[in-house]
């Protein structure tokens, strides 16, 4: 539905410019000025002799610099600060489309802005290991979106902004209080405006973003199905349609993990591939943005390979299924709720699933044990075999 919005990309303008230039989106430093940060610095100069390097130097240099003629110094500072904020990947450079909020503008520009906008906000902290894992993609997806607003292929402006919650200057708005945000923990993205679709009340119930953050493509996607008036559910299954298309995987070629070792299985291939199969078959069910999955994929890839060269005839074979992408066809009607999980299938029926997965040691056992407790010399493959239809529950409307 939306491949005409992403053709509509163009080259990206210079600075985007909100409001006739009152929210205007510039680094997230105008660069060092030399200032006093209290009227008392003259008097504070006096009390101590009219000497400023004693023990208050370094209280002295942030907020007398110019009564104490330690501009210099000063900057010097700002600039060894400058350049940490800059190394972290949640910095915003000036050609940056993401609007970068604090404790002085978030509320109006909120106000005001999603009178006509859909905003997605996000809430971050610069030490945050997943937000700076988040931020250049974030960044992207404000830029693509930028761009598909001039185009006008959205129909409602959609404007991604940020908010630094764990900055010093900001602790005063107390984003996190219950009548405010009432978030615990970072990145949290909310959608403001629409411009009615989720209006913003200081004070009242947020919405909360649920489609992907950490993939450019995925954001945009999501807000453009936002704009154009679907729900969040809508939106989310729509983005799943084009993974499910793309479909992404640790394992097979070009994968995090590529290997020849395991056989990715999707939906094009599970039925032939595994209840068609004469094999006993180990198939883990990951998820590629589950970080403990990842941090097990070697394992299982050195438990496969170890296990399977036992078995020249093939009798034993490994597999993987994105979980995320396909778990509502091939996990849920086999009783999989969660990643990683480790489960067997044996002509055409799953045969039990693992507990405590460890080291490779681990996925090497459990396949020579399911072997020997279901492998039979000339049974043949049940091509009769399909996936099982899961039943709806009855048990009254989705959420109750």
């Amino acid at each position: 539905m939306f491949a005409a919005l992403f053709a509509a990309l163009f080259r990206d303008p210079l600075l985007l410019v909100v409001n006739a230039g009152r929210f205007s989106n510039k680094a997230q430093t105008t660069g060092f000025v030399c200032k006093d940060l209290s009227k008392d610095c003259p008097q504070w100069k006096k009390n101590m002799g009219g000497n400023c390097q004693g023990s208050d130097y370094l209280y002295m240099l942030k907020h007398c610099p110019r009564t104490c003629g330690m501009c210099g110094d000063a900057q010097k500072k700002w600039e060894s600060q400058e350049a940490e904020r800059k190394a972290n990947p949640t910095y915003e450079p000036r050609d940056s489309k993401v609007i970068v909020l604090d404790a002085e503008s978030i509320h109006d520009y909120l106000e005001q802005e999603s009178e006509e906008s859909l905003i997605l906000l996000e809430l971050y902290a610069p030490w945050c290991g997943h937000c700076q894992h988040v931020a250049p993609e974030f960044r992207e997806a404000a830029k693509q979106l930028h761009n598909l607003n001039l185009a006008g292929s959205l129909p409602v402006p959609v404007k991604l902004a940020k908010f630094d919650d764990s900055a010093q200057k900001n602790r005063e708005y107390r984003a996190s209080d219950a009548h405010k945000w009432n978030i615990s923990s970072y990145p949290s993205m909310f959608l403001v405006g629409g411009p009615e679709e989720y209006p913003y009340e200081d004070g009242e119930k947020k919405e909360l973003y649920r489609g992907q953050k950490a993939s450019a493509e995925a954001i945009v996607f999501y807000m453009a199905a936002l704009a154009h008036g679907q729900t969040q559910e809508e939106a989310w299954h729509g983005y799943l349609d084009v993974e499910k298309g793309k479909k992404p995987g640790m394992y097979k070629k070009g994968g995090k993990h590529e290997t020849t070792e395991l056989v990715e299985l999707d939906l094009d291939n599970f039925v032939e591939e595994v209840l068609h199969s004469d094999a006993v078959w180990v198939v883990e069910y990951y998820s590629d943005k589950c970080p403990i999955c990842n941090s097990m994929a070697p394992s299982f890839i050195e438990g496969a390979q170890k296990a399977q060269a036992e078995f020249p005839d093939h009798r034993l074979r490994y597999g993987a299924v994105n979980s995320r992408i396909f778990g509502e066809e091939l996990a849920t009607p086999y009783g999989v709720t969660s990643y990683p999980w480790i489960t067997s299938f044996y002509l055409g029926e799953n045969t039990g699933h693992m507990a405590g997965a460890g080291g490779w040691e681990s996925f090497y056992n459990w396949g020579k044990k399911k072997v020997d407790e279901n492998w039979e010399e000339g049974r043949t493959a049940n091509l009769d075999a399909a996936i099982p239809e899961v039943e709806e529950d009855e048990g009254g409307e989705e959420g109750a």
